[in-house]
């Protein structure tokens, strides 16, 4: 999954499949229950088909990544907490014991961490794919060159393309 440029991640991108999703409107539609009465859950549904570029899309393995790093404003007293709070949340997910890894074991979905850019060593059980140990300080400057945003953004697709070649049918990200 060697993505040379951003260019190139940007432009393997494709649309949605829109005749996948008339065919899940259609299906949507003709269910025994009044047309749209499951509001945002309808427009899912047509949505994931144009993804899946099929109108009956099948749900398997999901994952959510946390992808964590620190930035360089706390510097500023803007934020509420200090950086070491990352390591240890971050450590705290690697033993399920944070509310997005609540949600997601309700939910039988799978948590991955990763490094993007913590300030500390490497943690265990959490999957590094960092350039630095956290970001400049926007208030004086750039939180990092152009150049290591798009390798982080060319790394962080390369993740998940991955997930997708190993099973993951779902993958989410955030906390």
């Amino acid at each position: 999954f060697h993505m040379q440029t951003l260019e190139q991640l940007i432009d393997s991108i494709r649309p949605l499949d829109a005749e996948a999703q008339r065919l899940a409107r259609v299906r949507v539609d003709a269910l025994v229950k009044p047309i749209g009465s499951l509001g945002v859950l309808e427009s899912l549904v047509v949505q994931l088909a144009g993804i899946y570029r099929t109108p009956e899309p099948s749900l398997g393995p999901k994952q959510i990544l946390v992808m964590a790093a620190d930035h360089g404003v706390f510097d500023e007293d803007i934020a509420v907490t200090p950086k070491a709070v990352t390591v240890i949340q971050a450590l705290n997910m690697t033993r399920g014991k944070t509310g997005v890894c609540a949600l997601a074991h309700a939910a039988g979905v799978a948590v991955k961490i990763v490094d993007i850019g913590i300030d500390c060593e490497p943690l265990p059980g959490v999957t590094s794919i960092k350039l630095a140990r956290g970001c400049g300080n926007i208030a004086r400057g750039p939180a990092m060159r152009r150049e290591d945003a798009v390798e982080l953004l060319l790394r962080s697709a390369r993740l998940a393309r991955q997930g997708v070649a190993d099973g993951v049918r779902v993958l989410g990200v955030g906390e």
